[in-house]
């Protein structure tokens, strides 16, 4: 039987304490898929539904704040840990006054999410953290903003050294923040060098390291939920996307290993589930529950001896619940 590896019914299983051997091991295994608004009035509005004839009605229902001008203009908007669409940011392509938006912890935004703010020459300062979905190429659609002077793609993991090239365009930006993605801090300097007057922050201070952290594993848990809920209801595609990005966030999470090995067995691929689980393992030596998933899929697989050796370790560390 095929267990439920999601939620909080399982715990959080202990990282990995010497992370670099680690990191060279797995790092093949993970998949990259994916602040501050001007000051003043702000509203929030959730009672109204999406479908209504304002065409934000969807980002307010989520939750949105959004500030307004003397003239009744939005000017700037903030959403943050919300299942919020690509196609709900869509109407924003036609604020000509925005000047600040800020979109954090959002699961379900891709890299689709940048198109809209392409037309948008008003915005100065932009936001998108810990949107793992957003890779670099869509980094293009930011290059005709030339009143951008503040950037953050903090956590924005899907992001590499790629992705600077189409930001050198932005000759008035005054900050940019990495940290949290997979920039080297040798293309760092080389960025630097194109654009001196742009102070790039790469890693974490020790004042906003726990900020940093907590925001990781929140936004973490979101996609995790949103996976696992996916995978319940027989999605395991959609399931996949949700945990990769789980993954790319915690790469020393053993539980994210194993709640993308279940999807990959939801949807018989044993292959990728046996290395998920091991994966999982090597993370965790003591972790029961991934032994006795990767004995079902050895199981499954027709590795009988494989499987008897999973779950004799499995009922060893303490889970002794045997497949039927």
């Amino acid at each position: 039987m095929l267990k439920d590896r999601g939620g909080s019914r399982f715990g959080r299983c202990p990282r990995a304490t010497d992370e670099a051997p680690l990191m060279r091991l797995l790092i093949g295994l993970v998949l990259v898929a994916g602040c501050g608004a001007p000051g003043g009035p702000a509203e929030s509005n959730t009672s109204q539904r999406p479908g209504a004839t304002d065409p934000f009605s969807a980002l307010r229902y989520r939750g949105a704040e959004m500030e307004k001008n003397q003239q009744g203009e939005i000017v700037g908007v903030r959403l943050e840990y919300a299942q919020v669409s690509d196609e709900d940011l869509r109407p924003l392509e036609n604020l000509r006054r925005l000047r600040s938006l800020e979109i954090a912890s959002c699961p379900r935004i891709t890299t689709n999410a940048l198109v809209p703010l392409r037309t948008v020459s008003s915005l100065r300062s932009l936001t998108f953290t810990f949107c793992p979905r957003i890779t670099d190429n869509e980094l293009a659609q930011l290059r005709h903003l030339d009143r951008l002077t503040n950037l953050s793609l903090d956590g924005c993991t899907g992001i590499t050294d790629a992705g600077l090239d189409h930001l050198e365009d932005l000759a008035q930006l005054e900050t940019l923040s990495l940290r949290d993605t997979w920039i080297t801090y040798d293309r760092m300097l080389s960025f630097q060098k194109t654009l001196p007057k742009c102070r790039v922050r790469h890693t974490w201070t020790s004042a906003d390291r726990t900020e940093g952290s907590t925001r990781r594993e929140h936004t973490a848990e979101h996609y995790r939920e949103l996976g696992m809920s996916r995978a319940r209801q027989g999605r395991p595609g959609d399931a996949l996307s949700a945990l990769d990005t789980v993954v790319s966030l915690l790469p020393l999470d053993a539980r994210a290993y194993n709640d993308r090995g279940y999807a990959h067995q939801l949807g018989k691929n044993l292959d990728k589930a046996i290395d998920d689980y091991t994966a999982a393992i090597l993370v965790y030596p003591d972790f029961g529950l991934a032994y006795f998933n990767r004995g079902v899929a050895y199981r499954e697989r027709g590795e009988t001896e494989k499987a008897d050796d999973d779950i004799a370790a499995a009922e060893a560390l303490g889970y002794d619940e045997s497949p039927r």
